[in-house]
């Protein structure tokens, strides 16, 4: 690749920043001090992953063609946490979606006054409120977030 591109979110829009231009496999852009926030970096619009800009100095590395998919971002807890709770949400959604699939094949097998079915979803709410530990994570990335952005 030849540039990178940083855009800026202004609200739910996306805004081009500033570019840089790839020597020896490195960039930097020229403008050193950026409002803390969310940025996406990459290659193109399409080919570029979300980033927070805050109080931390860290590098970043991807391999050009699959930016999106390959980023790395050493020395931002910020980055970190964001990384970790967009996984975590992944999977929660992956299990919330999975629950819906199974409830709903065993609520189309059974009669509506089946004990049976009542004691399946009971089962299935028993699952659900195990996962519990979403919220406790969403909160304690969002606290630390706020915390590091003052």
């Amino acid at each position: 690749c030849r540039t990178v591109f940083l855009f800026e979110y202004l609200g739910s829009a996306l805004i081009l920043y500033d570019s840089a231009k790839v020597e020896n496999g490195e960039f930097r852009f020229k403008y050193q001090k950026f409002q803390k926030g969310f940025y996406r970096i990459g290659t193109s619009f399409n080919n570029s992953a979300d980033i927070i800009v805050g109080n931390e100095k860290f590098e970043i590395s991807a391999k050009c063609d699959s930016f999106r998919n390959t980023i790395k971002i050493t020395g931002s807890e910020e980055n970190q946490a964001n990384d970790e709770f967009n996984l975590y949400n992944n999977q929660f959604t992956q299990f919330v979606n999975r629950m819906q699939e199974d409830a709903q094949k065993v609520r189309s097998s059974l009669p509506q006054d089946d004990p049976s079915l009542k004691m399946a979803m009971a089962g299935f709410q028993a699952k659900f409120d195990s996962m519990e530990l979403v919220k406790e994570k969403n909160y304690l990335y969002t606290k630390k977030l706020s915390l590091n952005n003052d």
